[in-house]
């Protein structure tokens, strides 16, 4: 017997939609035209070659100034881009009686200093005092400027060189010309005229000053030891421009500071120890008297700068037992 039953057919039979052997995916989320060419790096953006060729004219300009500087460093003397001669560092010390010779340039380098009556450039004073203490012949020449209004005190005259100060025929190495000025801006550094470099501020100057003339004050190979005493020079700033509480505060850390150490960084003098001392005696008005503490690291620095504690008169308050 033969089965005749069919085979089962399919219940709907629809026509494929599309035929395709390969379906191509995205390679990228969004699909942007390409800005250049894709023979060359030339941007094919009429704009965009614009701000290429301005840009590389631009770095040919500067190339060309940079000769140009060069040039005209080279006719004035100047090293470009390098330090002035003779402002060689000497090697660390740990009083400011060890440190190794002072190097200056050949000739007199005059070191002009704007100062003012409510800000005075102390700090530079007592760098001074230093220099000389290392056996470098310095002039202190002292100028009154047209724009101050009233006198200078005579005290503050005294430690500066005085009115009747001249540059001696001996000297042949370095001078601090302090100019009083009725100027905002001051106390200010005029280091270099041609280049026209000012430093503003007495804190500024003395590290200034300390960079260049007495590095071991301010060892800024020892980064532990420049964060110590940049504290200490933030103190000196608040004592000499802070309010009234301000200064009182700077005083009162100074007092605490100072009972456990002799100085304030280094356990030696620092220009931290310098433009602290030259606040104080640029607030001699407000600082009445001395915390036990402060006058005694106040008698030690009256060691280190005999000549010019003893011109300033400082108060009697200070210095009493």
């Amino acid at each position: 017997m033969v089965d005749t039953r069919q085979a089962p057919t399919e219940m709907y039979h629809m026509k494929p939609l599309h035929q395709v052997d390969q379906v191509e995916l995205p390679t990228t989320m969004y699909h942007m035209k390409s800005l250049h060419n894709n023979d060359g790096p030339e941007c094919s953006d009429p704009d965009m070659k614009t701000l290429v060729e301005k840009d590389r004219k631009i770095a040919n300009d500067l190339v060309a100034l940079t000769s140009e500087v060069k040039e005209l460093s080279r006719r004035l003397g100047h090293k470009f881009g390098e330090t002035p001669q003779g402002f060689v560092k000497q090697a660390s010390a740990t009083t400011t009686g060890t440190a190794a010779p002072i190097s200056l340039p050949d000739g007199i380098t005059d070191l002009v200093i704007s100062t003012s009556i409510a800000q005075p450039a102390f700090s530079a004073v007592l760098i001074g005092e230093i220099i000389k203490s290392n056996g470098v012949h310095v002039a202190t020449v002292t100028q009154k400027h047209s724009s101050l209004v009233g006198e200078v005190p005579e005290n503050y005259l005294a430690v500066t060189g005085g009115l009747g100060g001249r540059i001696q025929h001996s000297i042949d190495k370095l001078v601090f010309t302090f100019q009083w000025k009725g100027d905002a801006l001051c106390p200010s550094l005029m280091d270099s005229p041609r280049e026209q470099t000012r430093i503003v501020g007495d804190a500024n100057i003395a590290r200034y000053l300390c960079r260049i003339l007495l590095p071991h004050l301010y060892n800024e190979d020892d980064v532990e030891n420049v964060l110590d005493i940049d504290k200490w020079i933030e103190t000196s700033v608040q004592l000499s421009n802070g309010s009234s509480k301000e200064k009182d505060a700077a005083v009162k850390a100074m007092n605490s500071h100072l009972g456990k150490c002799e100085y304030f960084c280094n356990e030696s003098v620092t220009v931290a120890d310098v433009t602290l001392l030259a606040a104080l005696l640029a607030n001699a008005g407000h600082v009445k008297s001395l915390p036990k503490n402060v006058k005694k690291w106040f008698a030690t620095m009256a060691s280190c700068f005999g000549t010019t504690l003893s011109r300033f008169n400082v108060p009697a308050s200070w210095t009493a037992q």
